[in-house]
């Protein structure tokens, strides 16, 4: 098979031990909360946020929101019909579509790995076997996106299990990787529970601790039985 077809049958595989197709098609909705520690290159606590993620997903994402309190301040991004605002204590912030539209896509495309990968399956590349530095073997696919400063994407499987593991990103000139090492299945379907983000180098060496990622309290519905 071509690298694409390769790529797409790893892809497929972790989708379904991740909790399969049926089981994201009949989704309706999912919310959890989000527990960020962002931490300087000291290792000292720079913040500790909670946020609060809710994702309609039938008839389609509009109603979505992310939320969370900044200074006493409740912020929200709120999506809608494919455009998102950003609004301080329920009043929009003017000129923050942009922005708005980028953490909310974000945050949206990183809830529902590896799923997302196939929203473009024919910019999917084999990159070959690897290892983490725990030693686990994984295969490397890399989505193609040929937009002028697209951030490049790295995603690792484990080669067993078929468990997204971790996932690579280069934005500008920086290296981040980030390592998924809880999950949880109480919805059925299998996401992140508890992830730690550090900057490496290109070859993955790590530099420090830039970020820690605690998911908690999902909840989903379902169209239907399945």
């Amino acid at each position: 098979p071509s690298n694409i077809e390769r790529a797409k049958i790893v892809v497929e595989k972790s989708i379904e031990k991740h909790g399969g197709w049926i089981a994201y098609d009949s989704l309706s909705s999912l919310s959890y909360s989000k527990r960020i520690l962002l931490f300087d290159s000291s290792g000292k606590l720079e913040s500790d946020r909670i946020q609060y993620h809710t994702y309609k997903l039938r008839p389609n994402l509009s109603g979505s929101s992310i939320k969370w309190v900044t200074d006493g301040d409740t912020i929200s991004v709120v999506y809608n019909d494919r455009s998102a605002v950003k609004m301080v204590n329920g009043i929009v912030e003017e000129g923050s579509e942009k922005a708005a539209l980028n953490t909310f896509l974000s945050g949206y495309y990183v809830t529902f790995q590896p799923v997302k990968l196939m929203d473009n399956p024919d910019q999917l590349f084999y990159a070959g076997l690897d290892s983490l530095w725990n030693g686990t073997e994984v295969q490397v696919v890399q989505p193609l996106d040929t937009t002028a400063n697209a951030d490049e994407w790295w995603y690792y499987f484990d080669a067993k299990s078929h468990l997204l593991l971790a996932n690579m990103v280069k934005h500008n000139i920086r290296y981040s990787f980030i390592e998924n090492l809880v999950y949880d299945s109480s919805t059925g379907i299998t996401f992140n529970a508890h992830r730690k983000s550090y900057f490496v180098d290109s070859h993955r060496k790590k530099k420090y601790l830039r970020a820690e990622y605690f998911y908690s309290d999902y909840q989903a519905q379902f169209k239907e039985a399945y």
